[in-house]
């Protein structure tokens, strides 16, 4: 009975041996036939994508369009520089009309600004403190304040590239923001 239960042993070991490395194989060779059909389907899309282009380049040249894309030299980036009409400006601030300062086709920046003529205080869009020396210069200014029959005037300076349109304000701007001082007697 001992050499029977020795074969019984023996090929129990065997069966369960080789049913182990069955199940081992099979599935270590599934894997691989997965990675093998992924790596088949990328590689026939690639042929299918070449075979595409070539066909693309054959009906490009049978028809005899051009791929300017190959001509063309290396991008690069262009300034294109806009001329504007020569003219003669003054190197400091002038007063221009209404219809100077509406020209599209100046190259001008246009700000809107407001003049108190009491507090002299001149200021942009965004209520920040203008230097008028290097904006609308002093003398333009003396002179619309002095003048009761204009309410805004247009200015141009040509160093600044800029177009003004300057409204004169009555009062002060100090009162305005609240920095004004009291004139009550107490």
């Amino acid at each position: 009975m001992s050499v029977l239960k020795g074969a019984v042993i023996f090929l129990t070991g065997v069966g369960v041996g080789g049913a182990a490395s069955y199940l081992y194989f099979k599935k270590k060779y599934d894997d691989r036939e997965e990675e093998l059909k992924e790596l088949k389907e990328h590689y026939n899309k690639k042929l299918l994508d070449d075979a595409e282009i070539k066909v693309a380049e054959n009906i490009i040249k049978k028809e005899g369009y051009v791929s300017y894309e190959k001509m063309a030299p290396e991008k690069t980036e262009e300034v294109v520089v806009i001329d504007e009409p020569e003219r003669d400006y003054p190197k400091e601030a002038f007063i221009i009309d209404e219809v100077e300062y509406s020209e599209k086709e100046l190259y001008f920046d246009k700000v809107e600004l407001d003049y108190f003529i009491e507090d002299e205080a001149l200021l942009d869009e965004a209520d920040e403190l203008m230097d008028v020396n290097t904006s609308i210069g002093y003398d333009i200014l003396d002179d619309f304040r002095n003048d009761e029959s204009e309410d805004v005037i247009y200015v141009r300076n040509p160093v600044l590239n800029t177009d003004y349109m300057v409204n004169k304000r009555f009062g002060k701007y100090s009162d305005i923001v609240g920095l004004g001082g009291d004139d009550s007697d107490e």
